[in-house]
């Protein structure tokens, strides 16, 4: 089981000046509290509670069967307090402040402020006796997890074993968000929330599924047979909870704090049509040695909100042909990779590409010809101060289309210049790691094309001109800059 943590600040600053003369420095502080559950106020026992400061090794405690924890003789301090206990949800951060004055304490309601949807108060109270030692008292709610379980079928209502459920949480945009646990997701029309996945799991041989671990928000449920291998019945749509073929039309589930709800999926079966057509590269660009490989194409949702939609997938030389492809708009990626660049493995250089909006009707299709450009590679330069040690960086490019995130990476040299190798048509944001290092993000001072502030408004692809992306690197820099 894993744990989750709840992050306190407990500030503890003593004054001995501004005290009445009769009262002392305080010299030690107690902390009690307790742990309850946010939703019902039961207790919650077992909870392990970690007391912590940055110049003493981290104190323990669990609490008992009435939520109760104590430490004692602790020196008056900044502490940081954290919690965790199985089926409890973990925010990002949260503050809560003890000051002292005058002999007296005075405390104040923190708010943990992690995820929107799970936001609950925790209270501090505190005294000082004739001696100034200080006794606080923090009460501490936890957010239970929420519960989906259910059963996915056929249009028969025959069970599936095996079928792949994923699990999506609608949340306020966070495209620009720094930290460490963000999760990537796909924006919706709306312009103001995204969608994004959060588990994968699949049905056991009953096809029933239970996805715990949900955050009290709003969820669908989406089961995808069509990415099950040896499906030999054809016509199997990804299908939302109750039995929708786009987000759309899907029903939400609106989960408290600790709810179990039930989520029956039966999968739809629609026929698809056929599309072919020519690959058309730019002339000259052919190799007689075979050295480029097929050329890759997708066509992927437009409300692609999975982390693998299986939309349809084909390969080609000079044509193409899609068999089975649902009516509905689509963005289609064509990919054409170096084979001489590396043979045998997955990261052979981009060539040409094309990325463009796509209508299947409800009939055949042919002699749609794809056009494939060059892709064009972009050079930059990570730079540091002076008087700071560089290090080697790694740069990577992510698409927010549809189709991926993550398309292009590089790390720089002992120079500080990269270049990141065929970039498909869209608008890119940057991210920046310590290559040198376990991944640590790095944040960079600047982000520079041009006169264009990737910071802020990331890049467009293709680029024009022959600016490269400047990166400026300050000393002990820390955190994620995207």
């Amino acid at each position: 089981m894993r744990y989750f943590s709840y992050w306190f600040a407990l500030l503890l600053i003593l004054s001995p000046g501004r005290m009445h003369a009769q009262t002392p420095a305080a010299t030690i502080a107690i902390l009690e509290g307790d742990v309850v559950n946010s939703a019902t106020g039961a207790p919650i026992a077992g909870a392990r509670v970690k007391v912590d400061t940055q110049q003493a090794e981290p104190l323990y405690s669990k609490s008992d069967a009435s939520g109760h924890f104590l430490f004692n003789n602790l020196p008056p301090n900044f502490y940081r307090v954290s919690v965790e206990a199985p089926g409890f949800v973990k925010p990002t951060s949260t503050s809560v402040d003890l000051a002292v004055h005058r002999a007296k304490t005075t405390g104040s309601a923190g708010r943990i402020s992690g995820n929107a949807n799970c936001c609950v108060p925790a209270t501090v109270t505190g005294t000082a006796d004739a001696d100034g030692n200080l006794h606080a008292r923090i009460s501490i709610p936890m957010v239970a997890y929420a519960v989906i379980t259910g059963k996915v079928t056929d249009p028969n209502g025959v069970p599936i074993e095996g079928c792949p459920v994923e699990t999506l949480m609608k949340r306020p945009d966070q495209t620009r968000r720094m930290a460490s646990n963000w999760r990537p997701g796909r924006p919706l029309p709306d312009g103001k929330n995204e969608i994004v996945s959060m588990a994968t799991l699949n049905t056991n041989d009953k096809g029933e599924f239970r996805a715990g671990r949900l955050e009290p928000g709003t969820w669908y449920v989406v089961a995808n047979k069509s990415g099950l291998p040896g499906v030999w019945e054809s016509g199997y749509r990804i299908t939302y909870y109750p039995r929708a073929l786009d987000l759309e039309s899907a029903k939400p589930l609106e989960l408290a704090a600790g709810e179990q709800a039930r989520a029956n999926i039966q999968i739809a079966r629609q026929n698809g049509i056929h599309v072919a057509g020519r690959l058309i590269k730019p002339a000259g660009e052919e190799s007689s040695a075979g050295s480029l490989l097929y050329t890759n194409i997708v066509l992927v949702p437009d409300q692609n909100y999975l982390t693998n939609a299986n939309g349809p997938f084909t390969t080609g030389r000079a044509d193409y042909e899609f068999t089975d492809v649902l009516p509905g708009k689509y963005t289609l990626m064509a990919l054409t990779r170096d084979a001489t660049s590396d043979p045998f493995g997955g990261n052979q250089k981009p060539l040409f590409g094309l990325v463009q909006p796509f209508e299947a009707g409800d009939r055949d299709m042919s002699g749609v010809d794809l056009v494939l450009q060059p892709l064009r590679d972009l050079a930059g330069v990570a730079t540091f101060p002076e008087g700071c040690t560089p290090f080697p960086v790694r740069i990577d490019a992510y698409s927010r289309s549809p189709i991926a995130v993550g398309q292009a990476e590089a790390v720089s040299g002992a120079d500080g210049k990269f270049v990141l190798h065929g970039l498909v048509p869209g608008k890119f944001t940057v991210s920046v790691s310590n290559s040198s290092g376990p991944g640590q993000p790095v944040r960079a001072a600047s982000m520079r094309l041009g006169d264009r502030d990737v910071q802020k408004d990331g890049f467009e692809a293709p680029v024009s001109g022959d600016e490269p992306l400047r990166i400026d690197i300050p000393c002990g820099n820390s955190g994620r800059q995207r």
